[in-house]
């Protein structure tokens, strides 16, 4: 099996994007998880002004961490489905994708056990210049760090952490 790094992205160098992205996440908030939740019976003593403070205050966390995350895609070749993110220290929401990069692996009836080759995106938080990216066999080999692919806010979109 072989790993290579073939994307390192922060957010932050696109500061606009970032904006919009959090502007959309708090849309999705208000307007589609909540009422699905309280569809369920969830959520029913969340007045609607409640959901609107608690919608900014989430936005202006996510805002935040996303200053300091980064986001980082490997390719994966030749796999053995033996692949395990968890062996890279800090991997948070990984999200796999075909060979290409363009579409979630589970769009094609696929995962990394039965894929040769794949791709997987992932979060590490707090991420500042001089960090590495350590793998079961040591530091990992970046590239030069890049504003995110747009593909990329849709196929791996962020999660704070709770």
């Amino acid at each position: 099996m072989n790993a290579i790094v073939v994307g390192a992205y922060l957010p932050r160098l696109d500061p606009e994007r970032l904006a919009r992205y959090v502007a959309e996440d708090k849309w999705r908030y208000i307007n589609v998880a909540v009422p699905d939740l309280r569809s369920k019976g969830f959520l029913k003593d969340f007045t609607d002004e409640y959901v609107v403070e608690r919608a900014q205050e989430i936005a202006d966390e996510t805002q935040r961490e996303l200053q300091q995350a980064a986001l980082f895609e490997i390719e994966v070749t030749d796999s053995d489905g033996t692949f395990d993110i968890s062996e890279i220290e800090g991997a948070w929401e990984p999200s796999f994708l075909s060979p290409d990069g363009s579409m979630l692996l589970e769009r094609l009836g696929l995962s990394p056990v039965n894929s040769q080759s794949f791709r997987v995106a992932f979060w590490i938080h707090q991420w500042s210049e001089g960090n590495e990216l350590v793998g079961s066999n040591g530091p990992l080999e970046l590239p030069q760090f890049a504003p995110m692919p747009e593909r990329l806010w849709t196929l791996a979109p962020y999660a704070i952490v709770d």
